[in-house]
């Protein structure tokens, strides 16, 4: 074979596998709204998709943003639920935290009794965090009238 054909048919390579893995490896593609899109892949299910879908609509998650990618996996009977963040939303304990409550209401409505995670992943869905659902209290600002009681008291005791 010609050196050139060799050149072609590896550069025919690498643009294949980028279209692959841009848009085949994310799996199919559920629409909710301008640049608002859940995938399925690996097991999961169109059903599986809707559900997340409809149920992250409910909760008003695709009105917070101006776009929104995720991606639903099943493995063996546990799911896994992949959101696109910013980049370093993953290190952000805040984030970490909004997104474990988001997670605990998700597996409720979208799969009640089932295993679930939630994934925090960049722009190619490549993780970079995993946050295990739950209700985690967010932190909040002192009550002054609270805090007026505490002082009071521990003045007069």
């Amino acid at each position: 074979m010609g050196k050139k054909l060799l050149q072609g048919l590896f550069s025919f390579g690498i643009l294949g596998y980028f279209v692959y893995s841009t848009f085949f490896a994310w799996g199919s593609k559920l629409t909710f709204g301008p640049d608002k899109e859940v995938y399925y892949t690996s097991g999961a299910t169109e059903t599986d998709a809707r559900r997340v879908g409809e149920a992250l609509k409910t909760m008003g998650f695709f009105e917070n943003s101006s776009g929104a990618s995720v991606q639903v996996v099943k493995n063996g009977e546990d799911y896994v639920v992949r959101f696109v963040t910013v980049d370093s939303a993953w290190d952000d304990q805040a984030m970490k935290t909004a997104f474990a409550n988001l997670g605990y209401a998700l597996g409720q409505s979208a799969f009640p009794g089932k295993k679930l995670s939630i994934e925090l992943c960049d722009s190619s869905f490549k993780t970079k965090a995993t946050v295990q659902p739950e209700a985690v209290p967010e932190p909040s600002e002192p009550d002054p009238e609270e805090e007026a009681a505490e002082t009071s008291a521990e003045a007069n005791p």
